[in-house]
């Protein structure tokens, strides 16, 4: 079970980052892991193996790229956990309503951060969380581009 593994998800993920970053960095990582899931031990668990798979296979070994990921990965399976209507949360953050009341659906992604805590983590986390956001909300836009040109073309 995978929320039974986020607290050994979470020492690799430490372990992994006592050579690239000091320990007040790692705690605040770890932090915005917790933060980022809520009480989701299943998202702590699959944020811990996506911050580790940014390290060992990408090399991203920068504080605030990490916290980034840890809410973005959050935001993700939350927005996908609505959509199929398997969410353990009752609706989304007040925060993140006003947002996609005033943006719209599209901008699902970028919304799915408001109200997540993630300023905490300083305003380069910020960025990087929202870019990837956008980049996700394209690569979406682009994948219903693509299946809606593949039907027009009769494939």
């Amino acid at each position: 079970n995978q929320a039974r593994a986020a607290p050994i998800k979470l020492r690799k993920l430490q372990k992994d980052l006592t050579a690239h970053l000091c320990q007040k960095d790692i705690y605040q990582v770890i932090n915005a892991i917790y933060l980022a899931a809520g009480d989701d031990t299943k998202k702590v668990a699959g944020a811990a193996d996506f911050c580790s798979i940014l390290v060992n296979s990408l090399e991203m070994t920068d504080a605030p790229t990490l916290c980034a990921a840890a809410f973005h990965y959050s935001s993700l399976v939350s927005v996908r956990e609505r959509e199929l209507g398997i969410s353990t949360a009752d609706s989304c953050s007040v925060e993140e309503g006003e947002c996609l009341e005033a943006a719209g659906s599209d901008a699902k992604y970028l919304c799915s951060l408001a109200g997540s805590g993630i300023e905490e983590f300083g305003t380069h986390a910020v960025k990087i969380a929202l870019d990837a956001a956008r980049l996700k909300s394209m690569e979406t836009l682009a994948a219903k581009v693509v299946r809606k040109n593949g039907k027009l073309l009769g494939r």
